[in-house]
């Protein structure tokens, strides 16, 4: 009884853990240009949604910076059979 509990409670940690959106971080281009992408998790459909969420940590990354978020282009795809939603966007903090 106490190995099938402490399976479950590995299965369902492990299941959690893999719900989380993946990204490599800011990777810079140029002087003050930069790129990021983003994989949504279990329940992002959307890839509209990965951009917005994309957008804002990018504009909160140059705010650090006491710049001003300026887009390049956002690229998304929404999950389909076996692919989570993902997007990358290009941007410039001035």
């Amino acid at each position: 009884m106490v190995n099938r509990r402490a399976a479950c409670a590995l299965a369902l940690s492990c299941f959690a853990l893999t719900g989380c959106a993946r990204s490599p971080g800011f990777i810079k281009v140029t002087d003050d240009t930069y790129t990021r992408s983003m994989v949504g998790n279990h329940f992002t459909f959307s890839g509209a949604s990965v951009v917005q969420r994309l957008e804002s940590e990018s504009a909160e990354f140059c705010a650090q910076q006491g710049k001003r978020y300026v887009p390049i282009d956002n690229k998304y795809q929404n999950s389909g059979f076996a692919t989570y939603a993902s997007a990358t966007t290009s941007f410039r903090c001035e």
